[in-house]
């Protein structure tokens, strides 16, 4: 990386920010062909072109336990990107999801003079947690790009510049290859699992769905099953453990790569996937998805106690409607009996797939269609003007 002038520094630590970097980066060199951005992205941001300092790979762990034991990593990280965006100076920082760091992050560079513009694109849920972070975001952002329609009413009360650009997911699916299935799928009732996309993830959540999957193929037969494979990575341990958990049944599932996640979702019957965004990727599918998220005690303890995290819905889904539409199984309900009786409720429940339907028409009237990157790209571009 040369000492010329930079006009923009984007970050994103994990894969859902990745998604939403790559739109923004598309639209702003549609707009502004000259644009010099550089930052901290994964493979789609690379894709368009961005001068990584950094790769998003670096970045990313799961849960309290898993953050202490990376920290001195993530602090040299940290302390690499705030020296290098100071040396340079753009003249903008968006710095997407991930706020645990990026508020850090905000508020380090106020104090070293950084005078450039700080926008976070995806706010914190402060709404749920963490509330003092308001303060935080107040003294040190300019703008919050809000992808949930409710937050500019919280963001209210105080000084914060807060617009809502939709969520990015809404223009992704809508502009996909409706059309595009499994072709081994088609026609069948095929049940698909979604394990994580992080390792720790997978080894925490990739067991129980497997044993939920045996007991509902031994009730009904013509089952059969789609993992989807988040990263190419992960497809030797996807495979050893389906071999350790289900050896009888090894022949029932098929592994889907990437490229093919959303075909994946368009031929599934229903959904077993870890919280996370896929969730809401698969309601706006119209498909049926029961949620896990299996923790750590120790984590779970942290996360309630410590931190004070007392949500009616941890799932996105529920969250943005305000009410049960997956059933969602987190921590210590996570349990292989709670997803099994969910599931067989389900596929005996008619009724079920008539309110799913009902939801979904919610779920999409209430986020809107918007285009969320060309929205924050537009922005970014009066800034540099």
């Amino acid at each position: 990386m040369d000492n010329k002038d930079w006009d923009v520094f984007i970050f994103a630590g994990e894969s859902s920010a990745d998604l939403h970097g790559a739109r923004v980066l598309e639209s702003l060199y549609k707009i502004n062909p000259e644009a010099k951005v550089f930052g901290v992205g994964g493979p789609k941001m690379r894709e368009q072109g961005m001068d990584c300092i950094k790769v998003m790979e670096d970045f990313q762990v799961m849960g309290f336990i898993d953050v202490i034991a990376v920290l001195p990593k993530l602090m040299r990280l940290f302390y690499f990107i705030a020296k290098r965006i100071l040396q340079v100076q753009p003249k903008v920082v968006l710095l997407i999801d991930y706020p645990g760091f990026n508020l850090k992050l905000a508020s380090y560079l106020r104090k070293k003079k950084y005078n450039g513009k700080i926008c976070q694109y995806v706010s914190p849920t402060v709404w749920a947690w963490k509330k003092k972070r308001i303060d935080t975001m107040v003294e040190n952002l300019d703008i919050l790009f809000s992808i949930l329609p409710f937050e500019a009413d919280f963001f209210s009360q105080v000084p914060l510049r807060v617009v809502y650009v939709g969520h990015p997911l809404v223009q992704k699916i809508d502009e996909e290859d409706k059309e595009a299935v499994i072709p081994e799928l088609k026609n069948k009732r095929c049940i698909s699992l979604f394990p994580g996309s992080r390792e720790k993830e997978i080894i925490r959540n990739f067991p129980i769905q497997l044993r939920v999957a045996k007991r509902l193929l031994h009730d009904y037969s013509d089952l059969i099953f789609a993992i989807s494979v988040s990263h190419e990575r992960f497809f030797d341990l996807l495979e050893n453990t389906v071999v350790e958990e289900v050896p009888l049944i090894y022949q029932k599932f098929t592994y889907v790569f990437p490229e093919k996640t959303y075909a994946l979702m368009r031929s599934s019957t229903f959904a077993i996937a870890k919280s996370g965004t896929v969730t809401l990727e698969l309601a706006l599918h119209g498909v049926y998805t029961i949620v896990t998220y299996a923790l750590t005690f120790l984590d779970y303890w942290i996360g309630k106690y410590i931190f004070g995290i007392k949500l009616k819905f941890y799932c996105i889904v529920n969250i943005i409607c305000g009410k049960e539409v997956f059933p969602e199984f987190i921590g210590p309900s996570c349990r292989e009996d709670n997803l099994y009786r969910a599931a067989k409720a389900y596929l005996k429940d008619k009724t079920k797939e008539e309110q799913f339907a009902a939801d979904y028409e919610l779920l999409k009237g209430i986020l809107e269609y918007k285009k969320a990157g060309l929205e924050v790209a537009l922005q970014i571009q009066q800034f540099l003007e």
